[in-house]
């Protein structure tokens, strides 16, 4: 059994995680309802798990459900029961109701800023459980049933994390944990239609500081772009999603291959991050987002100020020999982001406008040779529609930057605790 995973130490004495920068606790404290602890293949059913957060300001009660399920990629069910595979739930809705009786109150749901703090708190750690008699094998992956989404509390909320670092692998020097401010209000997005839909589309008063850095004065206000694009609006008003541009190539069989690019802005910082749009009618439709590289980033702050306001948000980290290091979010805005991204884009109700490629972009890959013609140019691009997942790519695994996804999307009548049955296009 490892005794530490990253940032997380494991007492196996009292069954504790401990976050060794931050203090923070989560402990397992037992079988709910007395029932037998998980067997290997939970032949008998799903087992529910009660454990406690704690830090120096709060402590919350959890419930976990560990289950098999026929597990499809996140969102779906492949409905294959030989195919199964070890998920830990969160249990928001019954937490909540064990917070309700511990605390003495009647409000239906924790504060946002509280909840917020423990389910960052519970993915993170959760991922790191080991394998104990006690708690069974560990989880292939998280996912968590209801919790505050857009601004209110919503029972059909469903999220999934899966993928994580190898346990070996070190916390880098500097990287922070980050809680959630207790007293955090819950903000949301509304998405608003424009009349086209222009690729260029981008903020004003951008300007570039003498060190190369871009800048966008704090009390300048986030426009320029509302006409040109549909777009989302924080309804604080500080920050602002849209897409900003087609990046296109031809993939290994010669056919054209679109990847959607994202501008983010809000009160620190602003910058471009790769994605793709997967159509609605294939499935539920994605919004992919990948965290990997933060593009053309910009810092809302004078960097003549000290503490400059986008310290402890972002580093450089080496991927690549071959190129320069990629900027990556750390802690702090990788929580902000994953938060926004999910709320807002599963708030975006659809447009009918479709953001096209270049001309000349559509000639210089026509040019390559490929047998397969490039489409037209009223086809390229990719549709603004509604989708039904969000796909967040790249996060921290117990304080290490590793390839981990986060998905979420919102529970259906009639669909499985895996999600919707997968049902495979016809061809033809």
């Amino acid at each position: 059994m490892p005794g530490r995973i990253g940032w997380w130490i494991f007492d196996a004495e009292t069954q504790t995680l401990i976050n060794s920068v931050s203090g923070q606790r989560v402990r397992f404290e037992g079988i709910v309802d007395g029932s037998s602890p998980p067997s290997p293949s939970l032949s008998s059913g799903p087992v529910r798990l009660r454990f406690s957060y704690e830090d120096a300001e709060a402590r919350y009660p959890v419930l976990v459900t560990a289950r098999y399920e026929t597990y499809g990629g996140a969102g779906y069910d492949r409905r294959d029961i030989a195919r199964r595979t070890l998920s830990w739930s969160i249990d928001h809705l019954g937490s909540a109701a064990e917070w309700r009786q511990s605390s003495g109150t009647d409000e239906e749901a924790p504060p946002y800023g509280l909840w917020r703090r423990v389910d960052e708190t519970l993915f993170d750690a959760l991922a790191c459980w080991p394998k104990t008699e006690l708690t069974g094998a560990e989880p292939w992956r998280v996912d968590s049933w209801g919790g505050w989404l857009n601004g209110v509390w919503s029972p059909r909320l469903r999220r999934v994390g899966q993928g994580r670092e190898k346990d070996e692998i070190p916390v880098e020097n500097g990287v922070q944990p980050y809680l959630e401010p207790l007293a955090s209000p819950p903000l949301s997005w509304r998405f608003v239609d424009a009349t086209e839909a222009i690729g260029s589309a981008s903020l004003t008063g951008i300007r570039k500081l003498a060190d190369g850095r871009l800048f966008l004065a704090r009390e300048a206000p986030l426009t320029g772009f509302e006409t040109t694009i549909p777009h989302l609006r924080r309804s604080d008003h500080k920050a602002v999603m849209f897409p900003c541009g087609v990046r296109s190539s031809l993939d290994r069989d010669g056919f054209y291959e679109p990847r959607a690019r994202f501008l983010y802005a809000d009160e620190d910082v602003f910058f471009q991050l790769d994605g793709r749009s997967s159509a609605a009618h294939r499935l539920l439709g994605t919004w992919e987002f990948e965290l990997d590289e933060l593009i053309e980033l910009g810092t809302r702050r004078d960097p003549r100020e000290t503490p400059n306001r986008s310290v402890g948000l972002v580093c450089r980290r080496k991927v690549y020999d071959w190129r320069e290091p990629y900027l990556q979010p750390l802690p702090r805005l990788a929580q902000r982001l994953t938060t926004a991204l999910v709320d807002g884009w599963l708030a975006w109700s659809g447009s009918p406008l479709r953001l096209l490629d270049t001309p000349a972009q559509l000639e210089w890959l026509a040019s390559q040779g490929s047998p397969v013609p490039v489409p037209p140019l009223a086809e390229t691009g990719f549709e603004l529609g509604a989708k039904g997942l969000v796909a967040i790519h790249y996060g921290y695994h117990g304080g290490r930057f590793a390839r981990r996804s986060m998905t979420g999307y919102l529970q259906q009548d009639g669909w499985s605790e895996a999600g919707s049955p997968l049902l495979w296009p016809r061809v033809g």
